[in-house]
């Protein structure tokens, strides 16, 4: 998680990954949902399985099981290629950005499609996920199950803008 409890129920867009948060971080789930009720959070679910959140979702992305890490890669493709990060902190605070980048370049969104089967879902697209998360000033968390931990934070690279309260 990228995020305090406290501050989720502020945030503008939520996505929660691999997750069933609601069963498994009552508290946390319960934020969630008073973020997206009371103050207009988006959130957005991806999990093949339908858990409570997908109820509060702009977006449920029902991936295959086992392709979490091929739309994620898919999602930072669409960051990169549009440009939608921020390039003074990549610059000044990453490392192998390049050798990334270059790695992504085929993980295209006909790739992402046929391997994970969400795109051409209803709901909110890649291309606007990766644009409400690259925002400058937006308010995101990030909530994840155990096994995306090592990709998340290349994700949370290529969306530096993320604001902490306080």
């Amino acid at each position: 998680m990228t995020n305090s409890i406290e501050e989720i129920e502020h945030t503008k867009i939520i996505l929660v990954t691999g997750s069933n948060t609601t069963a498994n971080h009552s508290v946390i789930g319960a934020a969630i949902k008073r973020a997206v009720k009371h103050h207009g959070a988006k959130l957005i679910v991806a999990d093949p399985r339908k858990i409570e959140l997908t109820e509060f979702a702009s977006c449920w992305l029902s991936q295959k099981s086992g392709t979490d890490i091929a739309w994620i890669n898919g999602l930072l493709h669409i960051i990169i290629a549009e440009e939608l990060y921020d390039k003074e902190y990549v610059v000044n605070r990453t490392e192998g950005f390049e050798e990334v980048k270059k790695f992504l370049e085929a993980v295209t969104p006909d790739f992402v499609s046929k391997t994970t089967g969400i795109l051409g879902q209803p709901g909110l697209t890649l291309m606007e996920m990766a644009s409400g998360m690259a925002k400058k000033t937006i308010r995101a968390a990030y909530i994840m199950g155990e096994n995306l931990v090592a990709k998340i934070p290349e994700l949370k690279v290529c969306t530096v803008r993320v604001e902490k309260i306080g």
